[in-house]
């Protein structure tokens, strides 16, 4: 069943579209807390920022999850939530990107972001609602990816 269809589409969909609105308005808010460095800033720099954002929130939407669904059902929620981002993704750069543009790599690159998420982000052992040192550590380094993605290391 796709996720359009299924139970959660209508969830998906919303939750996508605030994956989305967060990951553009934190790129947003990224740049107006370091002027200088955004002026600096190449389209691709951009795009590896607003994925660091994307996989965080994946990770976050996947560990909240668990406290709401039957964990029968969170493989499918989460690969859903994965094409109903991409599908969005896809919608809002069709014009950008024009009509003879290959809409399968933004497939990959959504694709690629969730499988590094949990790579780099899930290995922290934390309930989103504690604070705790785990907690802690996980912003820590979505700062630092974010700091090196603006060429200013060390700057979290």
């Amino acid at each position: 069943m796709s996720a359009s269809q299924g139970p959660y589409a209508k969830i998906l969909r919303e939750l996508a579209g605030l994956m989305l609105a967060i990951a553009g308005e934190s790129v947003t808010m990224v740049k107006r807390s370091a002027p200088n460095e955004a002026l600096k800033l190449k389209k691709q720099q951009e795009w590896n920022i607003y994925l660091e954002f994307l996989k965080v929130l994946f990770n976050l939407a996947d560990r909240l999850v668990a406290f709401h669904l039957p964990i029968l059902e969170r493989p499918e929620f989460m690969n859903g939530l994965e094409d109903t981002v991409t599908q969005q993704l896809k919608a809002v750069l069709a014009p950008a990107l024009g009509p003879d543009s290959d809409q399968m790599e933004i497939t990959i690159t959504i694709g690629k972001a969730v499988a590094e998420s949990r790579q780099v982000y899930e290995r922290f052992a934390f309930v989103v609602t504690e604070e705790s040192k785990a907690k802690e550590d996980f912003f820590k380094l979505f700062g630092d990816r974010i700091a090196n993605a603006m060429q200013m290391p060390g700057n979290g």
